[in-house]
Formats: structure tokens, C-alpha cells, sequence
């Protein structure tokens, strides 16, 4: 039963980042010179959501941020908010969510910190 559990955990991880990686290939951010393309940003909204929502305010405050550092920046904005969004999903499916679904209790047990 646990080898079918972590296979199944597996699998959903390994989709999760396939459709992630999908996104990035169709969409092709790192062409644009500008701000991440629209489509970019609907579907790694779609990918993640809801938590690509909460994610989006950040990942402006991040690159305000980063365009008025005092340091030379050369990150690309496309990859800063293509890393926002895979790990506001990946927090929100397999953390948030399998917490919420066994009733907020952690799988820890009950001794230990």
C-alpha cells in the first residue's frame, strides 16, 4: 500500500512539473524582450490556480524590486515569474492541499515536534 501511495505521489509530482515545463516550451518566454507574454502568464495562472492568483501580486513586487536594485540584475523577469509559479503550485498541491484534505492534522506523530 505505501509503495502505491509514493508512486501515485510520484506521478502526480511528475505531471505537475510536465505541465509546467509544457507551458514553458509552447510558450517561449524567454523571446519576449519585455514582460512575459500574456499566454505565459493565463496558463501558468491556470497551472497553479488558485494560487498563481496570490502568487501574481508578488511576483510584480519582486521584479519593482529587482528593476530598482542597486546591483546590475541580468535575471530575465520571464524566469522569475516562471519560478514564482511553479513553486506557488507545487506549495499549494502538495502541501496546502493534502494538509486540508486530512483535516489540518500533520502526518507527524503525535510525540514528536
Amino acid at each position: 500500500m505505501a509503495a502505491r501511495h509514493f508512486l501515485l505521489a510520484a506521478a502526480l509530482r511528475a505531471a505537475y512539473f510536465g505541465a509546467c515545463a509544457l507551458v514553458w516550451m509552447v510558450t517561449r518566454p524567454w523571446l519576449d524582450e519585455g514582460e512575459p507574454g500574456t499566454a505565459f502568464l493565463l496558463l501558468m495562472n491556470v497551472v497553479t490556480f488558485p494560487a498563481g492568483l496570490l502568487a501574481a501580486p508578488v511576483l510584480a513586487a519582486a521584479d519593482w524590486f529587482l528593476a530598482r536594485a542597486p546591483v546590475l540584475n541580468e535575471t530575465p523577469t520571464w524566469f522569475v515569474h516562471f519560478a514564482g509559479y511553479v513553486v506557488a503550485g507545487y506549495t499549494q498541491w502538495f502541501w496546502w492541499a493534502p494538509l486540508a484534505l486530512r483535516g489540518g492534522k500533520s502526518r507527524l506523530p503525535a510525540g514528536r515536534p
